[in-house]
């Protein structure tokens, strides 16, 4: 068979969503963190829509959650867990570090990376912090 540059996805590739999550740093250090429905902070987050590229879903997010426009900085990692589902779709999390460029706060607020305890993040999101603020010259895969 011929090869055309594509691959052609198994039919069970639609149950997997690609989401982007968005680690938000100013110049400053400080870290744009929202509050999620278990207490808990998390990072702006969402779903990649058919048509659209990961680095438009990454503003678009951002931008729909907080307010906050930003520009694409890094590739933080990538994160595939078949635990992590919505309904019957498996997540794919693709993770940037991005920095605000300008929009008014309508959600979230500005944290210090030392003041965040443990237990207040999921620990995807601490894994993707931790991973950011360390400098690492590679992307994390989980």
């Amino acid at each position: 068979m011929a090869h055309n540059g594509y691959v052609t996805a198994p039919a069970d590739l639609a149950n997997l969503e690609v989401a982007v999550t968005v680690l938000v740093r100013d110049d400053a250090g400080l870290l744009l963190m929202i509050p999620t429905g278990d207490g808990q902070l998390g990072l702006p987050a969402g779903a990649q829509r058919a048509g659209e590229s990961s680095c438009d879903a990454v503003r678009r997010v951002v931008f729909d959650t907080t307010g906050v426009h930003v520009e694409i900085v890094d590739l933080v990692g990538v994160r595939s867990d078949p635990e992590l589902r919505t309904g019957d779709r498996q997540m794919f999390s693709v993770y940037f570090l991005t920095r605000p460029l300008s929009g008014d706060l309508t959600a979230g607020e500005w944290v210090e990376p030392e003041g965040l305890c443990v237990n207040d993040l999921a620990p995807s999101v601490r894994h993707c912090v931790e991973h950011a603020l360390a400098d690492r010259d590679t992307p994390f895969y989980a």
